[in-house]
């Protein structure tokens, strides 16, 4: 292309008067390599040194969000850990009540015309042998029972038990005048251990109780206690005898 353009070029100036001799064709010039050495590389898009920026940001600040996450954890963990340990020091050893029912005396127990006759005394014990922590006591039920069937239920009223306390608390019972019906079969088998001199009697403690320590109440707990007492009813030359009593906790 550049040859044809020069062989133009010369027949043009030959045909105006002007006319010259080279010795050799001219060299075709090539404009792409005007400057070529001075010529320097592009710089990057903008925008790629932006989105490398940003990525990097984002990752600096999810790294700084996760490490301080993580050591806000380890910090609660150690904080829940020394307050747990302190209370632990402070209220050590936490003592659960105890209860048991004593001195059960039968002053009458008989079966007659379908109809049970019972009267009793005897002493329910409730220790506290913590020394930082008071418990605070709802009605406490207590429910005497042959052979699953109850025949007389008693309330203790509410009361505050004090720090290392052993609280004492005499109780009684007595069916109604008229003694109280059992059930056929109930009233079938009294008769059996009546002639066997053993009757087996259940009590039945049932205490709702809430701990106080300081000026904090916890939510209420129930503690089931139950008491066998076995019982020799009255023959005509001796009164009723207790045989055996024993208390557990359920």
């Amino acid at each position: 292309m550049a040859t044809k353009f020069m062989s133009n070029m010369s027949r043009t100036f030959s045909n105006s008067g002007f006319s010259r001799t080279y010795s050799s064709a001219p060299k075709p010039f090539h404009f792409t390599k005007l400057h070529q050495g001075n010529m320097t590389p592009l710089p990057a898009p903008a925008t790629q040194k932006s989105s490398k920026k940003s990525r990097s940001t984002c990752m600096a600040v999810f790294c700084c969000c996760f490490t301080g996450c993580i050591s806000m954890l380890i910090t609660a963990a150690i904080g829940l850990g020394i307050a747990a340990l302190i209370i632990w020091l402070v209220l050590r050893p936490i003592h659960m009540p105890t209860y048991d029912v004593r001195d059960v005396r039968i002053t009458k127990f008989d079966y007659t015309a379908s109809k049970l006759n019972a009267a009793a005394t005897y002493t329910v014990v409730a220790y506290n042998g913590n020394g930082k922590i008071g418990i605070k006591y709802d009605n406490i039920n207590i429910d005497t029972s042959y052979q699953g069937q109850v025949f007389d239920h008693t309330v203790i009223n509410a009361f505050y038990h004090g720090h290392r306390e052993n609280k004492t608390l005499p109780m009684s019972f007595t069916t109604p005048a008229t003694g109280f019906a059992l059930d056929a079969t109930k009233g079938t088998l009294l008769q059996a251990d009546i002639v066997a001199q053993r009757v087996p009697l259940l009590m039945r403690v049932d205490v709702p109780a809430r701990l106080k320590i300081g000026a904090i109440t916890t939510p209420r707990f129930n503690v089931h206690v139950n008491c066998d007492v076995v019982i020799k009813p009255a023959t005509a030359t001796t009164p009723v005898q207790v045989l055996s009593q024993s208390c557990r906790k359920v």
